[in-house]
């Protein structure tokens, strides 16, 4: 359900073809955005057909890879309802 949270990092990525908005302090920071340009808050909920799941592993990836999180092969056995 989306209104129960949003998969890691997809608050702040933009994913192809998604429209930009300007600067908006509850977006304060854009993954892939141009200068002075911003995501629609809470993008991932309102378009969810915008999300792109691989971009948002590989965000996962790299942060595991930097330590910042728990490593993403444990989430390999797990399903998504």
């Amino acid at each position: 359900r989306c209104d129960e949270g949003q998969a890691f990092h997809c608050a702040v990525q933009r994913f192809p073809g998604e429209p930009l908005v300007a600067p908006n302090p509850e977006v304060p920071y854009c993954d892939g955005c141009p200068v002075n340009r911003t995501l629609v808050y809470d993008h991932c909920k309102v378009s969810p057909r915008n999300v792109n799941i691989s971009i948002l592993a590989a965000a996962a990836r790299r942060a595991a890879a930097a330590g910042l999180i728990d490593d993403v092969r444990h989430l390999h056995a797990l399903r998504v309802r």
